[in-house]
């Protein structure tokens, strides 16, 4: 096959879950402790009511809907980050060379 002329470049799509939407899933998502996206997915109907009538979150009507409607995958990738930023580094059990003994001569 042989190709006359550049490729068409590709459309992306827009974001449909932007910062207006994944800052108020953070919050509800740390109200909550920090459960993972089905989980969270499971309890947003029941939970995002008793938020705003306690005003923990205050919501426009589209942010809500689409609070209601996003999936479980995508609650994982957009948290993703912040899940990643809260994880501990573990300490390297690496001994410095010098305090290992030196075995290279003795025979």
């Amino acid at each position: 096959m042989i190709l006359l002329g550049d490729p068409k470049p590709r459309g992306h799509r827009r974001p449909t879950y932007g910062p207006q939407v994944l800052g108020p899933l953070k919050k509800i998502w740390a109200i909550m402790d920090f459960p993972c996206g089905r989980r969270l997915k499971a309890i947003l109907p029941k939970i995002i009511p008793k938020l705003e009538a306690f005003g923990e979150i205050e919501l426009e009507p589209e942010t809500r809907e689409l609070l209601m409607r996003i999936s479980a995958s995508t609650i994982d990738r957009g948290l993703a980050p912040e899940r990643k930023s809260m994880q501990l580094k573990p300490r390297s059990r690496t001994k410095p060379g010098t305090l290992l003994p030196d075995r290279s001569l003795s025979g």
